[in-house]
């Protein structure tokens, strides 16, 4: 009977055991099938792709490109003869003012226009600026991604140096306040510990709230929606990044892309400027084409002399001599206006961006 009893018990703590692995089992394939919830994190190179493709102002310079180019393809689209037709039918009662059609199909063109010629060139100009304005504002948006990454990375590490000697920190509040107690140490010592662990506190606090601020930018910039982008700091180049770039910037400081494009409306607006002032005392010449099927249910032939042919074909080359357009001569003089405050503004940046490569040279990591 003692065996018995003894035999049951052995089966009853079995099946406790087995029960016990049971749940384990089931809570390990619960926690294994939910979505993970570590933070995403990209490296580097991707932080960089990313903000190059996802930025906001580089996809607004990518539209400023394409609107330049159709700009400079309606322009050229002047010289293509336009086509278009038009048909109706209506009554009439007595001689029409006009000859009554069924169907007309007309075609024109412009042949020669010195102000047209001019806003083509810079059409081209501008599709030029808009390329090196695209180029210069990718390298800002590259340099403002760098800058991000490697301070969040920075950020990181202060963060962590400063937790570790903020526990540090409270550890040695915890042992001036237990000499305090025992009387081996003032009230002062026990202040000043305390301060420091606030002060410590309070950097940590305050490098958390960047870490928040430049994630936030990092996501703005990268176009990840993400609750976090933690970065990778194995990714970063540690090795000559700063002086590689500084390398790219040594040979005499050419013209960033900025200045290139303002060079380059500034010429557009000066090949505008001559065009428009040109305008009058300059032959206009336009082409057209037109035929047409006369209506023979409008009575036509009772007033006009058709000898039953119902067909009209008109071809013909129009000049056109502007002498006087105040109006014109007005939009002249602010073309001008604008082509010079171009200029000057390429002088400016030129300015700048001497003073700002002599300030590079003059640093003490500037490779000699």
């Amino acid at each position: 009977m003692f065996y018995k009893i003894i035999r049951c018990a052995d089966y009853r703590h079995l099946g406790a055991q087995l029960w016990s692995l049971f749940q384990r089992g089931l809570w390990f394939f619960i926690i294994a099938s939910m979505p993970s919830l570590t933070y995403a994190q990209i490296s580097f190179s991707t932080a960089i792709d990313l903000a190059l493709k996802n930025s906001p102002r580089v996809k607004m310079a990518e539209d400023d490109a394409k609107r330049a180019t159709a700009s400079l393809s309606e322009l050229k689209n002047a010289f293509i003869p336009r086509i278009s037709g038009s048909s109706g039918l209506g009554a009439s009662s007595g001689i029409t003012l006009n000859v009554p059609t069924i169907f007309t199909v007309s075609a024109q063109s412009l042949v020669f226009d010195y102000p047209q010629l001019g806003n083509i060139r810079a059409g081209r100009l501008g599709v030029q600026a808009a390329d090196l304005s695209l180029r210069g504002i990718r390298e800002q948006v590259e340099e403002d991604s760098i800058v991000t990454y490697l301070s969040l990375d920075n950020a990181y590490q202060c963060q962590a140096t400063l937790t570790s000697q903020y526990e540090y920190a409270l550890r040695l509040v915890s042992i001036v306040q237990e000499r305090f107690e025992a009387g081996y140490e003032n009230e002062l010592e026990l202040k000043k510990a305390r301060r420091t662990a606030l002060q410590i506190k309070l950097q940590k606090s305050q490098v958390e709230d960047r870490i928040a601020t430049l994630t936030e930018h990092l996501r703005g910039l990268t176009g990840l929606t993400n609750e976090s982008e933690l970065i990778v700091p194995e990714s970063i180049p540690r090795d000559g990044l700063s002086s590689v770039m500084l390398l790219e910037l040594a040979p005499m400081c050419p013209d960033s892309p900025n200045t290139l494009s303002a060079e380059a409306d500034a010429k557009a607006k000066l090949e505008r400027s001559s065009g428009e002032s040109r305008y009058t005392w300059m032959p206009q010449v336009a082409f057209e084409v037109k035929y047409g099927r006369i209506s023979p249910f409008n009575s036509a032939s009772t007033y006009y002399n058709l000898n039953g042919n119902y067909n009209t074909l008109a071809v013909g080359v129009q000049f056109q001599f502007p002498f006087l357009d105040l109006g014109r001569k007005a939009k002249a003089r602010e073309s001008v206006a604008e082509a010079s405050h171009a200029e000057h503004q390429v002088v400016s940046l030129r300015s700048q961006q001497s003073e700002d490569c002599l300030q590079l040279r003059k640093r003490p990591d500037f490779p000699s």
